[in-house]
């Protein structure tokens, strides 16, 4: 028998909801004659899917703001209803985008303007427009960004439904992960505690310290002799006192537990984000993980674990080689199962989306996670500093990189990815620019934005970042290997020959040295 997924079960998935929408949309375009049938007759067919989402706001009509009246307002959406077919003209689209600008200027008094999207709508061809600038002060008309006019086709429903779901869901930034699942939040110390105890007193020991062992042997290498000299007094005290965990917590096993929370959070961020078209359009897959049977949610998580659910969607190799899997060999503590939940349960009150609704919110959303959840002190001492966005701006300008991706780029110690991230902005507007289309620039990014690093927590860091950079556009492809590698630029294995075997490659593990056939 194959064992189905928990986003094959599901009857109300995106798609399905998006085809409804059009269709319905097409038969009221038949009919429709004036803006305000346009109007009346989409907001009913917005009314179940409200319904369904569970949305608080009551949606406001004709809205009354200083500029005018704006068509309807759900929550932080205001949408501008024009004319059946009127966007065929670029005045007629250029009239509505200064209409919602002058909306959601007004709109502003009351909310934080980079929370508000303005819709443009004739029923055939839908727009978005959204404020870039976060940090300035005053309104600048100028930072107002158009996305469209696009086809009211799956894509665009689907963006402009999204849109509507993000209103009852916490943005996916890592000021807000940081508020639920950092240091100073409820659950953290809990579910640090609960992987430390996992660590120490459940499972297959001899498997886990397997897993524990290369673990210290590959971060002693990135780290270093702080790491391994043995006086970590300071750094340990800085974690216990962070995570409130017990003073006998060993500092490596207690930085090894906080490695591996680390790595959970990405990996589940990248499953909602993967399975974000099949999954349950009011539910999430971290919210069916907490609520399953404990034999059942293990399978899931093996699933996880193993690449599965990442392979089914044509990514090779966003986990290799895992040891932060080790939890599963302990997965009978009570405690365990009950932080992995709380984790689950938390994930599923973010929107997984908003890095294609707010890129700019999103970037280099792990680095900035994981400074929440190590403190710079022990950061520091281990020897890990990250790159501030604006000197890899500065740098990518100093080397000239303008997202052309006929030329290959390539950060041979890429960390989280910051570099990755930008190079990959500026290819996706380099491409749109040209007019290539997105089948064309996901390829050229893919084939020519390259990273390495030695960290296997970077790696995977970098890799989950590289698909919230690529947003929709890994959707493209049927079939992609993330070009991010975990592997040592500067030192390379010792290649040697042996008369019996020809040549290996020596590779050295916390087991025992192993021979590998070069070819």
């Amino acid at each position: 028998m194959v064992q189905k997924s928990l986003q094959d079960t599901n009857d109300d998935s995106l798609p399905k909801l998006t085809d409804g929408l059009i269709s319905r949309t097409k038969n009221l375009l038949r009919e429709a004659k004036t803006e305000e049938d346009l109007r009346i007759g989409f907001e009913k067919l917005l009314e179940p899917i409200r319904a369904e989402l569970n949305l608080k706001s009551t949606p406001k009509y004709e809205k009354s703001v200083y500029s005018g009246r704006s068509d309807a307002v759900h929550g932080q959406v205001i949408i501008e209803y024009e004319p059946p077919k009127s966007f065929s003209t670029k005045k007629n689209v250029d009239h509505a985008y200064n209409q919602i600008v002058n909306y959601l200027s007004d709109e502003a008094k009351e909310t934080k303007l980079t929370q508000l999207v303005g819709v443009g709508f004739d029923g055939k061809q839908i727009f978005f427009v959204q404020y870039q600038d976060r940090n300035s002060k005053t309104i600048d008309k100028t930072k107002f960004f158009i996305r469209g006019p696009y086809d009211f086709n799956p894509e665009s429903a689907r963006t402009f439904l999204i849109h509507l779901r993000a209103l009852s869901r916490l943005p996916l930034t890592a000021e807000n992960l940081a508020q639920k699942f950092g240091p100073q939040s409820e659950l953290a110390p809990k579910i640090v505690s609960a992987f430390a105890n996992a660590l120490e007193y459940w499972g297959d020991q001899t498997h886990i310290r397997t897993f524990f062992n290369e673990w210290k042997r590959l971060f002693g290498i990135v780290y270093g002799e702080q790491f391994t000299g043995g006086h970590q007094e300071k750094e340990a005290e800085a974690l216990l006192k962070l995570y409130k965990v017990g003073t006998e917590t060993d500092f490596q096993e207690l930085l090894f537990s906080v490695h591996t929370y680390f790595a959970f959070l990405m990996k589940l961020i990248a499953a909602e984000l993967l399975t974000l078209r099949e999954t349950s359009f009011g539910s999430s897959l971290a919210s069916q993980l907490a609520h399953i049977s404990d034999d059942e949610l293990k399978r899931q998580l093996e699933d996880i674990e193993n690449g599965g659910i990442y392979a089914r969607k044509g990514i090779t190799n966003f986990l290799e080689g895992d040891f932060f899997r080790w939890y599963l060999d302990s997965f009978e503590s009570p405690e365990l199962k009950e932080a992995i939940r709380e984790i689950a349960r938390g994930l599923s009150e973010f929107e997984p989306a908003t890095s294609t609704l707010d890129p700019v919110s999103t970037r280099d959303l792990l680095k900035k996670l994981y400074q929440y959840l190590v403190p710079q002190e022990v950061r520091h001492r281990l020897g890990e500093y990250y790159t501030p966005d604006w000197l890899t701006e500065l740098l990518l300008n100093e080397v000239g990189y303008d997202g052309n991706t006929l030329k290959r780029f390539l950060d041979p110690a890429c960390g989280s990815g910051t570099f990755l991230v930008l190079a990959i902005q500026r290819a996706k507007e380099h491409g749109q620019k040209e007019k290539w289309p997105p089948l064309e620039i996901v390829k050229r990014i893919v084939a020519n934005i390259w990273g390495f690093d030695l960290n296997p927590l970077a790696v995977i860091a970098a890799r989950t970042n590289y698909l919230f950079a690529l947003g929709d556009l890994v959707n493209e492809l049927p079939r992609v290997e993330i070009p991010i590698y975990l592997t040592d630029s500067v030192l390379t294995p010792t290649r040697t020959s042996s008369d019996l075997s020809g040549e290996f490659l020596k590779v050295s593990t916390s087991v025992g040295e192993f021979r590998v056939p070069s070819e």
